[in-house]
């Protein structure tokens, strides 16, 4: 991690890409031999490369966080307890980390995705794709475990029933694994988290990323990662029975929405947007709030909508958009994304071509 002396130098050089170590050594009152260890030390870092002080590639976002193999039971007819049940299987790359940055990439946007991914078949398949995506996985981490994998089962009508996660591999992602990367992290524009990181890494991360955070609670079990004293959220994107389990308040309409938008707030979330099947999409900042009804549509899997809101809602603040029109690309993402069976859809960009 770069020192405060190092940070100034880093600050100098970018103003000045020409400065001589000479003029570094006169402007912060050190000597040109100390100037010289600091620079060689940023180069190990990663932060400048080579003698030209020529700085590394920046990511426009940084997303940290899960990668699994999703394996989907799609219910036919109404699921029995008792026998079985016709319907299709389905199986494809997910996570939440993994699919919010290939949204992020469908969008257009430079991404890097910091996960951990097993030595094994699903972990070249999970590979590939990112590279096809065009992925930034040089600060992911690749080890001899079996990648993560998540097993669900919809019912009839695309909603989801059970979930069964096998997601241990994802405490490799510790605190210490995030300060040898902080200075890159910190190089994005935004930093987007979900809770499938231990509590810690996540405190961390409050901690010492300083810039704008965006995080996605997934699942009742891990949802509660994302808050503690520490936490500093620019934008949170939940579910309503995510949400329901933090607060203990059941959405219902915008009046709960709002009830628990405002304990969300007070517990470091700038903004939030809550999503309920069935319900509809709230938004709410510090300012200003809306509730957008959901109308009928081909519903079929509801399992990547979230990763595709925060995706659309990092988006918009890339591209400086205001609440409307922040807002309606969430919207769009959410509907788009219902529509298949696919955690991500092939078709996400049509919300910035609309």
């Amino acid at each position: 991690m770069a020192t405060k002396r190092e940070q100034e130098i880093l600050a100098l050089i970018k103003q000045d890409p020409l400065i001589t170590q000479a003029q570094l050594a006169e402007k912060t009152g050190t000597t040109r031999s100390n100037i010289g260890s600091h620079i060689s030390n940023l180069i190990k870092e990663g932060l400048i490369v080579g003698r030209g002080y020529v700085f590394p590639a920046e990511n426009e976002v940084t997303v940290i966080g899960a990668v699994n193999l999703d394996v989907l039971g799609a219910a036919k007819a109404q699921v029995s307890t008792k026998g079985s049940t016709p319907g299709r299987v389905y199986s494809f790359i997910g996570g939440m980390g993994r699919n919010i940055a290939t949204n992020l990439a469908d969008l257009g946007v430079k991404t890097k995705l910091i996960t951990v991914y097993g030595n094994d078949n699903n972990g070249d398949l999970f590979q590939s794709e990112a590279q096809n995506n065009e992925l930034d996985l040089s600060d992911a981490l690749r080890v001899e475990r079996p990648t993560a994998t998540y097993v669900y089962l919809n019912d009839v009508d695309g909603r989801r029933i059970a979930g069964i996660d096998d997601m241990q591999i994802n405490e490799l992602l510790t605190p210490q694994v995030m300060e040898k990367r902080l200075p890159k992290i910190n190089a994005a524009k935004v930093v987007v988290v979900d809770s499938n990181l231990p509590a810690e890494t996540l405190n961390y991360i409050y901690e010492n990323v300083t810039v704008p955070i965006f995080a996605k609670a997934v699942g009742i079990n891990k949802a509660q990662n994302l808050f503690s004293a520490k936490t500093k959220i620019d934008t949170l994107v939940i579910n309503s029975v995510e949400a329901k389990l933090l607060t203990q308040i059941e959405i219902t309409g915008e009046k709960q929405a709002q009830m628990v938008a405002d304990k969300l707030q007070a517990w470091g979330c700038k903004r939030v947007c809550i999503y309920a099947d069935g319900l509809g999409i709230y938004y709410q900042t510090p300012t200003v709030a809306k509730f957008v009804a959901y109308h009928k549509a081909n519903l079929v899997n509801t399992n990547g909508v979230g990763a595709a809101i925060i995706a659309a809602s990092v988006y918009a603040k890339l591209q400086a958009k205001d609440f409307g029109e922040t807002l309606k690309l969430m919207q769009r993402a959410d509907v788009l994304t219902a529509q298949v069976n696919e955690a991500v859809t092939p078709k996400l960009s049509e919300i910035i071509e609309e």
